[in-house]
């Protein structure tokens, strides 16, 4: 005789840019209020070491390539995590660019699905091919970010030159990082294109979008209503 009963996946948090799974404290204090025990944000994805000096542009290296590097990280720490439950089947809440990465892990488990041990039955291991049930993503700039863009193009400014570009410019060059490449808008859109999700994975997005005029550019003359600019928002 046994019993079978319906069990909430656990869920998974996966941070964005110059952060860490400390980011979802307030969320994963949340969940176990409302009695959601099974969750995880350790996930801590390491960036790629910057060379000395950063080259202008996007060339093929792999400093410009953390999508993919991310997407690698992921793949080693999530099965752990879903072996620490004992559960094949998770949810993901991502933030800013972990959505990016998460929807190219879970993408990648279509072609390459990743087994993990979810118990044992006689002294055998008993594994089954891992699956996200939903991914959130939360201010996710699937279609890249103008400060990216404008980031791209500071790496071949001095930081006078930059200032002297504009306040956008400046702040891309005090915000440089190895994301820039991959979040600009051409890069992120080709990435949300050429990736899928697997079926049943059930996808959601919240966000906001400071490009009201939807020109690519920033400036402080377009409306976003309610007497705000882009620039203010």
């Amino acid at each position: 005789i046994g019993a079978k009963f319906e069990a909430s996946s656990p869920v998974v948090m996966v941070h964005g840019i110059r952060s860490s799974g400390a980011a979802f404290a307030n969320f994963k204090a949340g969940l176990e209020a409302e009695k959601v025990k099974a969750n995880d944000n350790s996930i801590a994805l390491a960036d790629p070491v910057a060379p000395d000096p950063i080259p202008p542009g996007c060339p093929d290296i792999p400093y410009n390539n953390t999508l993919q590097s991310n997407v690698d990280q992921l793949r080693g720490l999530v099965p752990a995590i879903a072996e620490r439950f004992g559960s094949e089947t998770l949810h993901f809440v991502t933030h800013s660019k972990g959505g990016l990465d998460t929807r190219g892990f879970l993408s990648s488990t279509v072609a390459s699905p990743i087994q993990v041990q979810v118990g044992t039955m006689r002294g055998q291991p008993v594994k089954r091919d891992l699956e996200g049930r939903s991914l959130v993503t939360l201010n996710t700039p699937h279609g890249g970010s103008v400060l990216a863009k404008y980031g791209v193009e500071a790496r071949q400014l001095s930081w006078l030159q930059a200032t002297r570009a504009g306040v956008n410019v400046a702040a891309a060059k005090g915000f440089e990082g190895p994301y820039y490449c991959d979040l600009t808008p051409a890069r992120a859109s080709a990435f949300v294109a050429s990736t899928t999700l697997p079926n049943g994975v059930q996808a959601a997005s919240v966000a906001t979008d400071a490009d009201c005029s939807g020109d690519q550019q920033i400036s402080g003359g377009a409306s976003c209503g309610a007497g705000r600019s882009e620039s203010s928002d």
